[in-house]
Order: structure tokens, then C-alpha cells, then sequence
């Protein structure tokens, strides 16, 4: 190669290798502003959450009136038809009463002459009943009489025995006479035989005949007795069974005669139960009127009437409840009143100097909806409701006004997420940002739960630990963006 042409090759290079170097700074500065730039604007602020196990509940929140348990009012009865006069109060302000404890007593003149009347009707009544089994026993003496005389008869058929026995020795009589017959008539056969050869006299032919005459009246006499002892036998059997007839007829009769005895006891202890039946109401309507008893143990929240006061029907005397169970009422609105079930549990708050948080159970939910005017022009159902707490307080005073929530539905130790970390959750796909160890946004489909109040239960597509985020306000996340946490003061 010449000199010239060697310079203009290490000349090529010179530019070849300048180029070079001019293009890698073009992609360095390329790569740099992807880097700072490009980097810088897909990195965002965002709320973070971590995932921890936990409960979710469901809740339907309602206000009701805090009550002592079996707490109520006693009033003058409503069954009194005059009115009635305080006579004593054997109770004082918040003295202990047990079930059953006369409180008050009442004046009632008219229960007592009501009582006094009806003890006389069970009087008679008693009576009437000794007397209808006076008449049973006579009755089935009676009966075994008749009994008695029917099988005597049964058995006593001597006469009837003794009529077919002499029948029937008639009838064997007649049998030997039919055989003497028969011979006497061979005989006269034999001997009228022997007269007409002359070997017997005629005498002899004769007496042959005149026997044989004889037997044959013989057996015609013992026909006859035979007759007349069949016609006999069957006088003495009809006779026999007419009687027979008769004394069953009359054991029947005696039977019925027993049995309508039974029905007039029956008769009459019905009458008589009925009597007592009417004796105890009786008297239990002048307890009810006279004597006013404590329904349940407890004790005497308030007394409303004195000694000596004329009451007139459904007046308060006085108000009585369980200091051991404290209960609130509640009033729900239909909608919510479906979800609630007996033994569900939940949470009383109260407010002011006593206010705190206690947990109870309901008790009892009403399977009527009663309808009250609101507050509005429209009317909206109700449905009672009664929440107990678990452990008496001993310090809300009753009627009192706090909120309760009731717990419908509850999950235990799940994974949850606050809903604002939950994204399209309303469709058939919904999904989280989950934050992974690169500080980068990943799009996570999950499955979802339980709805609760403040949380949603995830069943499946987050692990415990990991780490999502919620959208900030201003800005949209994108698969892949760099997060990090967004401070409580740009929140």
C-alpha cells in the first residue's frame, strides 16, 4: 500500500471511531432521560395498606330505650267492673320482690260474694254426685242378681233330663215290644201251620192270635206314651227357653240400667269439675282484683298510688323490673328487621357521663310489623325488637336512649381490605395494587367475601403481609409504576 493511500485508511478510521463515539453518547443521553425523566414520571404517592388478618362484620345500627329486665307496670285490673280502693301497699321504693310477692292490696266486697256463691253450687254438685253413685251401686247389685238367676236357671234342667230319659226308655221299650211282635207273629205262622196238619188243636191257634193281638196293642200303647212324651219334652223345652228368655231380657236390661248409672256419674263429675273449674277462676279473678302480686323477681322502681286511692280500671300502681338483666328496645325498620335473628350478637353505646361500649345478644324479635308515623308525611313499618346485655351495668339508669349495632353477619381472623382499595368491585372482575419488592405497582385480581361495614373479606388473590394501594385522588396508577407511600398531611 503507498503512504497515500495508507493516510487516507488511518483518516477513515479517525471519522469511523468519531461517529461511534457520537452515537453511544446519543444512546447514553437517551437512556439517562428515560431514566431520570421518563422514571421520575411514573412514580406516585399513594395510600398503602398492609395485609393483616382480622374480623369483618355486617352491622344494622338502630337507637332504642334501655329497660331492667321483665320491667314493667301494674295496673289496677281491667277485669274490675267497679272501681276499686288502695287498702294496703306492702312494698316500699326499690325494696327486693320475689315472683309471686303480694304488692298492693285492694278492696274487692263483690269477688268475695262471688266466691261464696260458687262454693255452694260445688256443694251441691258433691251431692248430686253421691247420690248418682248410690244409684250405681244399686244398679249392679241389681245386675248380679240377674246374672245370678239366669245361670241357676241354665243349670237346673233336671225335669227336661228326666223327661228325655224316660223318652228314651220308651223308645227302647218299643224296640223289644217291635221284636216281640215279630216273634209272636212267627209263631202264629208256625202254629196256624201245625193246627191246619192236626197236629195242634184249634185252642192252641187262638191263643197264638189273641197274643198277638196283645203285642200289637202293647205297641201301639207304647207309641202312644212315646208321643206324648216327645210332646212333653218339647212344652218343658220351649218353657225352659222362655224363661231362659225372660232372665236374659232382664240382665239386659239391669246392664243397661248400670250403664246409665255410669253415664250420670260421668254426668256429674263433669257438672262438678266444671263447679271447681268455676270456683277457681272465681277465685283467682279476686286475687287478680284484690291481691296485686310481683310477676317476676326484682325490684320497686317506682310506686304511683297511696293508701286510701280509688282506682279506676288500668291505673299504674306501681313499676317493677330485674336490676340483674339490663335490656333495650328496639324499634327496626322492616328492611333491616329481616337480616336480624334471635342470639345475634351486639354492641350497646351509651353517651354522656356513663357512655361506653357493652356487648349483648338479642333476645327477641318480633314477627309483626306495627306502623308509625314518622317524621315525614309517609308512614314506614317497624319491627320490636330486644336486645339483652351480657353483664348488668348496674349504672344506665332506665329509659335511657343509646345506639346499638347489631351484628347479622361476621367473618373471623380473614384477610380484608377497606373498600377505597377495592377496584371495580361492582363488576364480575375486580382486582387490587399490589405494591411488590420492587416498590412497583401489580395489577392482582382477587375474590371477595363478605361485605362488612367498614372492610370487604378476601377469599383468594392476597397473602398475608403484602402490601396494596389505593388511587390517589389526582392521579391514575398504571401496572409497573414506582410507589410510595403517600404522607397523613397530602392525604
Amino acid at each position: 500500500m503507498s503512504r497515500t493511500a495508507t493516510l487516507r485508511y488511518r483518516q477513515g478510521i479517525k471519522w469511523l471511531v468519531g461517529a461511534g463515539l457520537v452515537t453511544v453518547a446519543g444512546i447514553g443521553g437517551y437512556f439517562a432521560y428515560l431514566f431520570w425523566f421518563v422514571e421520575a414520571a411514573q412514580s406516585v404517592s399513594a395510600p398503602l395498606l398492609t395485609i393483616e388478618p382480622s374480623d369483618v362484620s355486617k352491622t344494622v345500627s338502630a337507637g332504642g330505650t334501655v329497660q331492667l329486665g321483665n320491667q314493667q307496670s301494674l295496673k289496677t285490673p281491667t277485669s274490675a267492673n267497679q272501681s276499686a280502693i288502695v287498702d294496703r301497699i306492702e312494698v316500699s321504693l326499690n325494696s327486693p320482690v320475689e315472683e309471686g310477692q303480694i304488692l298492693v292490696r285492694l278492696r274487692d266486697p263483690q269477688g268475695q260474694s262471688d266466691i261464696e256463691q260458687q262454693e255452694i253450687v260445688v256443694q251441691q254438685q258433691q251431692l248430686t254426685l253421691e247420690k248418682r253413685q248410690r244409684d250405681f251401686t244399686q244398679a249392679e247389685l241389681n245386675l248380679n242378681q240377674a246374672r245370678n238367676k239366669l245361670e241357676i236357671a241354665q243349670a237346673n234342667d233336671t225335669e227336661l233330663q228326666k223327661t228325655q230319659a224316660n223318652l228314651e226308655r220308651a223308645r227302647e221299650k218299643l224296640q223289644e215290644q217291635k221284636v216281640e211282635l215279630v216273634n209272636l207273629r212267627e209263631e202264629l205262622a208256625a202254629t196256624r201251620n201245625l193246627v191246619e196238619q192236626g197236629y195242634l188243636a184249634e185252642n192252641e191257634l187262638r191263643n197264638s192270635e189273641k197274643a198277638v193281638r196283645n203285642a200289637e196293642a202293647r205297641l201301639r200303647d207304647q207309641a202312644n206314651t212315646i208321643q206324648d212324651l216327645e210332646l212333653s219334652l218339647e212344652n218343658q223345652r220351649l218353657t225352659r227357653q222362655q224363661s231362659l228368655n225372660e232372665l236374659r231380657d232382664e240382665v239386659a236390661r239391669q246392664q243397661l240400667a248400670v250403664e246409665d248409672a255410669q253415664d250420670a256419674i260421668a254426668a256429674a263429675e263433669q257438672d262438678l269439675n266444671e263447679a271447681l273449674l268455676n270456683l277457681t277462676k272465681t277465685q283467682a279473678e279476686f286475687e287478680k282484683n284484690s291481691l296485686i302480686r310481683a310477676t317476676s323477681d326484682g325490684r320497686v322502681l317506682d310506686i304511683n298510688v297511696s293508701l286510701g286511692d280509688v282506682l279506676q280500671q288500668g291505673d299504674t300502681l306501681l313499676t317493677i323490673g330485674n336490676p340483674q338483666r339490663e335490656e333495650v328496645v328496639l324499634n327496626l325498620p322492616t328492611l333491616q328487621a329481616t337480616l336480624v335473628e334471635v342470639d345475634q350478637p351486639a354492641k350497646i353505646n351509651t353517651i354522656g357521663f356513663i357512655a361506653g361500649t357493652y356487648d349483648g345478644r338479642v333476645r327477641e324479635i318480633s314477627q309483626v310489623a306495627l306502623d308509625e308515623e314518622s317524621s315525614s308525611r309517609s308512614q314506614q313499618g317497624t319491627v320490636k325488637a330486644v336486645v339483652v346485655l351480657n353483664e348488668p351495668t348496674g349504672t344506665i339508669i332506665p329509659g335511657s336512649q343509646v345506639s346499638v349495632q347489631i351484628i347479622v353477619e361476621q367473618v373471623t381472623d380473614v384477610l380484608n381490605v377497606p373498600p377505597q382499595f377495592i377496584q371495580e368491585r361492582d363488576s364480575d372482575d375486580p382486582f387490587v395494587w399490589v405494591v411488590n419488592e420492587d416498590k412497583q405497582l401489580e395489577k392482582r385480581p382477587v375474590e371477595l367475601g363478605l361485605v362488612g361495614d367498614s372492610s370487604t373479606e378476601i377469599k383468594s388473590g392476597l397473602d398475608n403481609g403484602e402490601t396494596i394501594a389505593s388511587p390517589p385522588v389526582d392521579q391514575t396508577l398504571e401496572p409497573g409504576m414506582t410507589v410510595t407511600p403517600l404522607e397523613e398531611s397530602e392525604q
